[in-house]
């Protein structure tokens, strides 16, 4: 094996450790690929391909995976199907997990009856969020074309959350500019250290001559 190839094995493990093993869905990536694998029809696959005419395997292959028998799913819709319903599963978590963390119920029931509003009134909100430059979430829980209508402390404190929330991301944003600053300037200074003359004049040839002279007288 040359080292050509070596560098390639080692891109593929890198890959393949990071997309099934190192990253926080790598799990959920495993599960959906081994449900995926068991619907793929290998042995007849394999006769398929048999074909020494590459207009035949490739007429098989389609027929394969985009057959109807009884006006079934075809095998690549079933496919399609399986890994949006795994995504649509693994939104539906999320959106749990964040519901669990709100303590007002009512922002989730107005962004869900947003989502699943009429087209023309979502719209017309995110036009006034852009006009008004505020958060599409906040047009939402603000606008009074969406229900149920929020108190008024209601949105203030969504409103107030939303400022805390631009102020972290702000302050957050200054940190890494002075540290980005001060990693860039840190060479300058050991430059200008390492260039600055020394506080005792340095003895050329002839200093050292006299020196040496009086020394000896």
């Amino acid at each position: 094996m040359s080292i050509v190839d070596a560098n390639d094995c080692d891109r593929v493990a890198a890959t393949l450790y990071h997309v099934f093993l190192a990253e926080d869905n790598s799990p959920e990536l495993f599960a959906q690929f081994k449900r995926v694998h068991s619907l793929v029809p290998y042995t007849a696959l394999k006769q398929v391909i048999r074909f020494a005419n590459p207009a035949a395997v490739m007429s098989g292959v389609l027929d394969l995976f985009l057959a109807q028998p009884f006006g079934a799913k075809s095998l690549l819709q079933r496919i399609f199907g399986l890994a949006l319903n795994d995504g649509i599963r693994s939104v539906g978590k999320s959106v749990e997990t964040l519901q669990a963390k709100i303590s007002e119920p009512v922002f989730c029931e107005k962004i869900k009856n947003y989502v699943n509003g009429n087209d023309k009134v979502k719209a017309a909100i995110r036009e006034e969020a852009k006009t008004e430059q505020v958060d599409l979430v906040i047009a939402v829980l603000r606008s009074d074309q969406i229900q149920p209508e929020l108190e008024p402390h209601q949105t203030e404190q969504a409103f107030n959350a939303y400022v805390a929330w631009n102020n972290a991301v702000e302050n957050v944003s200054q940190l890494i500019t002075m540290l980005d600053a001060t990693h860039t300037d840190s060479p300058r200074l050991t430059t200008k250290c390492a260039n600055r003359p020394s506080s005792l004049p340095t003895l050329n040839n002839s200093s050292n001559s006299a020196l040496a002279t009086a020394t000896n007288r």
